[in-house]
């Protein structure tokens, strides 16, 4: 039905218009811009994505507790609930951690967090995964949101919430035309009762923290998932800048708005903080551009400036894994490995994959190889592209920074690379085709 994720994001595009979903209102919560990434995720695993099943994990009972410990210290030690004091700013930082400096810490918030500690500003930083949070070194003034997350999971069990007629009759003809236009077998009762469940519960939790803390601003990383917190600042007239932290593009649909009037989104947030234009793909924001403000990405520039003196290495290839295509990566690479044994390649999973990447058949077979190399997880991927000459991947947002740091990136023909064509027409970025000729 679809063949790549620019044909799924023009047909949303086309579906949303078409029935003005982004106004449907239940129970006074819009009900489709709680839903729109998540139908478009079921989509694009339906259509697109070809995660096979991956083993399952060889942990005992209390290999898989001890792993969890972080997050039930986090529970019992630094909940936000009850935290009354003042903050000016709040900082929800991205799971993403990143080695800089010889300390792991989230790249996309860290400039905020540098500038509020340089003028002596009083924020709080607030963590959500307890797996990749681990890392960071923990401030006086970090609270982790697994409290809020856990008992929001816990009391949706309990929750109940009807629905009249009228809605139930809503419900069924939305899901019925967007299950038919996107070929999906979707539950929307299930899924919209579930959504404003937890819409309502978080909204109480994220109220009391906005009303303990009392900030003038809130940064946040991607708003898909903080539809609740965006609203209760809304209602508080607490301005809610967003960050970018990774790739965006007109072929997709997280951020693009093409047909919405600007501002008039309830949960998007009022600014947003762009690297550059090429960043954005050609993305749509559903914000007026005098809210659009390009910060450079200093991490990433920081980085690039770090490593200036190292020299590359002619012969060292990296390859950049999506952890949603990542059969399909392996696979297009065996070739381009196979028929180049005086270089040597370096595949560097998503951080999602270390767990079970080697034990993926197509990894096996590339592993035989002596041209082919497993990049560790603690490796610093900056690093990485100052030594590399060449980079090939799809469409990940790594692939941009690898730019910067002057490597020549190669797309794979794969779903997901329509997203990187405004870069290889500009020349900027090539096919992977080509890359025997390079």
């Amino acid at each position: 039905m679809f063949s790549n994720i620019g044909q799924i994001a023009e047909k949303f595009i086309e579906i949303e218009n078409k029935k003005n979903l982004l106004r449907w209102s239940i129970k006074g919560i819009k009900v489709y811009q709680l839903l729109r990434y998540k139908i478009y995720f079921q989509a694009l695993d339906s259509h697109i994505n070809t995660k096979k099943q991956t083993p399952k994990s060889s942990k005992n009972i209390f290999q898989k507790l001890v792993s969890r410990s972080p997050q039930l210290k986090n529970f019992l030690f630094s909940s936000p609930l009850g935290d009354k004091n003042k903050s000016d700013y709040l900082l929800f930082e991205s799971s993403r951690k990143q080695l800089i400096n010889g300390k792991f810490a989230d790249p996309f918030t860290k400039f905020v967090k540098d500038e509020l500690t340089q003028e002596k500003k009083n924020f709080t930083i607030y963590q959500s995964s307890y797996f990749y949070d681990k890392l960071a070194e923990k401030e006086k003034n970090t609270k982790h949101l697994d409290r809020i997350y856990l008992l929001t999971e816990f009391k949706a069990k309990k929750h109940k919430i009807d629905f009249i007629d009228s809605e139930l009759k809503e419900i069924q003809e939305a899901g019925d035309f967007i299950n038919k236009e996107l070929g999906l077998n979707i539950d929307f009762l299930s899924m919209v009762r579930n959504e404003i469940v937890s819409f309502q519960i978080l909204s109480g939790y994220f109220s009391e923290i906005l009303d303990n803390k009392n900030p003038k601003r809130i940064y946040i990383v991607n708003f898909c998932d903080k539809a609740a917190l965006i609203s209760e600042c809304k209602k508080r007239k607490i301005e809610v800048i967003d960050i970018q932290h990774g790739l965006m593009s007109d072929k997709d649909v997280i951020y693009h708005y093409p047909n919405v009037e600007e501002g008039t989104l309830d949960y998007f947030p009022d600014k947003f903080y762009a690297w550059s234009d090429s960043w954005l793909g050609k993305c749509k924001l559903p914000i007026r551009n005098e809210n659009i403000e390009f910060v450079e990405n200093r991490t990433l520039l920081d980085s690039v400036k770090g490593y200036e003196r190292i020299e590359k290495e002619d012969n060292k290839v990296l390859l950049i894994s999506q952890d949603t295509i990542t059969h399909q990566i392996l696979s297009s690479v065996k070739d381009i490995v196979l028929n180049n044994p005086s270089l040597d390649f370096y595949f560097k999973p998503h951080p999602n994959e270390y767990s079970y990447i080697e034990n993926l058949e197509e990894f096996q077979k590339l592993s035989s190889q002596k041209n082919f190399h497993l990049v560790p997880q603690t490796s610093n991927l900056y690093k990485l592209f100052a030594e590399s000459k060449n980079v090939i991947g799809v469409y990940s947002a790594a692939l941009i920074e690898a730019m910067y740091f002057g490597c020549n990136v190669f797309i794979l023909d794969l779903p997901g690379a329509e997203m990187m064509d405004y870069l290889i027409e500009s020349g900027k970025m090539k096919k992977a085709k080509d890359f025997n000729n390079a």
